[in-house]
């Protein structure tokens, strides 16, 4: 296994010398499939050791799919400008490319589950990060949904920096889910090629969203979303610490 970068170094650091996990100690997850074929029970104390940790794999997967379905397109570009046919009858454009539509069907269904396993495995770190009495999350979703309403009830926890980053810099998520939920319910992963005047070829997914774009947006969001993630939940459990010390 290749040495992972850890995805969330400044809230490790600040959780690891400060006294939150106190408030965990004497608690414990316990984690079930709806089938119960899994099950495990750890400290709370303890998960978001394992949760950092799973989100870097996942991370890691990530970006080999970004980086494979770059290559391909890559390559897909450069063959059909070198070696794609004229039709005598309609003047345009023809070449086989079966191949790459399986490999980027394949790179993005791979993409997407990351993507989505990744917000999850973020969501179920909010008990610990906010604290012992707050509400627990399973979907990234529903934390959205929290997090976004207008009035929380009393003793429900708010946070509002987090809102503001949501309603700001997550139109990529909520663009992600449309198009993954379709895909998932209602069809499969559909690749086009449509070629601009000059001769310039552009893919597509669904035949609506350019694929270059489209990873493009997805990248540099999820990459600003760690990143606020790390800050701030460090600055948050700095602050909890500080107030009950």
């Amino acid at each position: 296994m290749p040495a992972l970068e850890d995805p969330f170094s400044k809230l490790m650091k600040t959780i690891n010398e400060s006294e939150h996990r106190k408030y965990f100690y004497s608690t414990f997850y316990y984690l079930e499939t709806k089938e119960k074929h899994l099950k495990v029970l750890i400290p709370s104390s303890e998960y978001y050791k394992c949760a950092f940790r799973s989100i870097a794999d996942k991370l890691y997967s990530v970006n080999r799919s970004i980086k494979h379905i770059e290559v391909i397109c890559d390559r897909v570009i450069t063959n059909f400008n070198t070696q794609k046919e004229i039709l005598p009858k309609t003047g345009q454009s023809s070449m086989n490319l079966s191949d790459e539509v399986y490999e980027l069907q394949t790179d993005i269904a791979a993409l997407f589950f990351n993507i989505r396993s990744i917000l999850d495995s973020m969501s179920t770190l909010m008990h610990f990060l906010y604290g012992p009495t707050s509400r627990q999350f399973s979907s990234f979703a529903d934390y959205v949904k929290y997090i976004r309403k207008e009035q929380h009830s009393s003793g429900e926890i708010a946070d509002s920096q987090m809102k503001d980053f949501i309603n700001k810099n997550m139109s990529w998520f909520f663009l992600l889910r449309d198009i993954r939920d379709y895909i998932t319910h209602y069809s499969s992963i559909d690749i086009s090629f449509k070629e601009k005047d000059g001769g310039v070829l552009n893919i597509f997914i669904q035949n609506n969203f350019d694929l270059d774009e489209l990873i493009k947006l997805v990248s540099e969001g999820m990459n600003r979303l760690i990143h606020f993630f790390d800050e701030h939940f460090s600055q948050l459990v700095l602050r909890k610490n500080q107030s009950q010390s």
